[in-house]
């Protein structure tokens, strides 16, 4: 399932540029995994909801073949704020609510950007639906990216 991403064409420019600035704020420490986004407005809140997420890497071959590669995302959160207007609510969800939660750990912030409202989710593991973003093949050092 391909996913959707901020850079399309379908995506407001205004919010193109707010998930780049915010991007400027989100590191993985240990991986060089792409960052996904998801995307949607909910008319009858009149609210975007944009969720960020260090894709998952896979080894291809050696002694560790099929094993996933953590991100390790460090999150700077003074400057993840600075893309909103004002001061933007944030709070954090430390374990999955239920085995239906599909968002699971994340920090939620939420506020306005050009005076849309939004509310922005930065996951700590990719959704199940976003599949594997990177294979790393162990002989080559080469990177295939998924998406």
């Amino acid at each position: 399932m391909p996913l959707p991403d901020v850079c399309s064409t379908n995506a407001p420019l205004w919010l193109r540029c707010f998930v780049d600035e915010v991007l400027q704020g989100i590191h993985c420490k240990v991986s060089s995994a792409p960052v996904g986004c998801h995307f949607k407005f909910e008319r009858d809140m009149d609210l975007w909801e944009v969720t960020l997420f260090a894709g998952k890497s896979q080894v291809l071959g050696g002694p560790h073949d099929g094993m996933t590669v953590p991100t390790g995302l460090e999150l700077d959160i003074s400057r993840i704020v600075l893309s909103f207007e004002g001061t933007p609510g944030i709070s954090w969800q430390s374990e999955k609510y239920s085995d239906d939660d599909e968002l699971g750990n994340h920090v939620s912030i939420d506020g306005f950007c050009q005076g849309n409202h939004l509310h922005l989710r930065i996951l700590h593991d990719a959704p199940e639906w976003a599949g594997l973003s990177q294979r790393i093949h162990a002989s080559t050092g080469r990177i295939e990216d998924l998406w």
